[in-house]
């Protein structure tokens, strides 16, 4: 069963059950101002799923793609 996971400041905030949820909440977290993303997690697997403000969507995206290490949300 897939986990939706947001992530801001460095760190893991939420975990929801639906991909809906998780990105109202990412949504709502970004209007505060900082950097959101939201992932799926399945079988030990995250995927990129979307990040907060659209303006740093791209680079969050990107950032996955080029880190292969689970589970990290702190770029490098």
């Amino acid at each position: 069963m897939a986990v939706y996971l947001v992530g801001f400041d460095g760190e893991w905030q939420g975990e929801f059950d639906t991909e809906t949820e998780a990105v109202a909440w990412a949504y709502e977290v970004a209007e505060t101002g900082r950097v959101v993303e939201v992932v799926r997690r399945r079988f030990r697997l995250y995927e990129f799923i979307t990040g907060f403000p659209e303006s740093e969507r791209e680079a969050l995206e990107a950032r996955w793609e080029d880190h292969f290490s689970p589970g990290v949300i702190s770029g490098g």
